[in-house]
């Protein structure tokens, strides 16, 4: 299991680090392996993205400029899929993921069906491009500093500068359709964040 951002080994360590896992996979196992790409998942606890909903209650909630679009995918939809390839006889290849939203989802869209999920009803602000990238550096240094933080400068050149739409030729076919809209997959995140007491 790569990641999407492998596509794009020039805009950070980490999707660099994934292609280069999916070049040892491919150099040991041949045709012998799916590698698998899926986008950003979510889902019940997830402490990933559990930054985002904690903010989506906020009065005032930041988003990024409305052409800034990514794919996601709900945790059970993704392991779903994986465990479908994984037992599949099809020829092995690369494989991206998605809920089905090909060209993935604006932030100003994600922001507001999470604040949604949460009940919040937040104004969104957008944030210019340079603060963002500032957001960035601070994360690098916060993680110099011993810290996990969710936003480095990586994170935002994979964010900025990435093409993370999809098309109908990177899918694998035969796969069952995903059970999770985003609207839904968010409710499903906040219950289970509310269950466990994060929310």
């Amino acid at each position: 299991v790569s990641r999407l951002a492998a596509r794009a080994p020039r805009l950070s360590p980490y999707a660099a680090s994934k292609r280069d896992g999916e070049r040892v996979v491919a150099q040991v196992m041949g045709d012998g392996a799916w590698i698998v790409r899926p986008p950003a998942i979510y889902g019940p606890g997830d402490r990933a993205t559990l930054g985002l909903f904690r903010a989506a209650a906020s009065p005032v909630l930041p988003t990024l400029r409305p052409d800034v679009a990514v794919p996601l995918i709900h945790v059970q939809d993704a392991a779903c899929a994986i465990a479908t390839l994984a037992a599949s006889r099809a020829h092995r290849r690369t494989a991206a993921l998605c809920d089905g939203r090909l060209n993935g989802y604006g932030l100003s869209e994600i922001m507001g069906q999470a604040a949604i999920a949460v009940g919040g009803r937040p104004r969104l602000a957008v944030v210019p491009r340079t603060l963002v990238r500032a957001l960035g550096v601070a994360g690098d240094l916060a993680a110099l500093c011993g810290a996990t933080p969710m936003v480095t400068s990586g994170k935002v050149r994979e964010l900025l500068d990435g093409d993370w739409s999809l098309n109908a030729d990177e899918l694998a076919r035969g796969l069952p359709a995903p059970c999770f809209s985003l609207a839904d997959g968010f409710q499903d995140t906040v219950a289970g964040y509310r269950a466990l007491g994060w929310l």
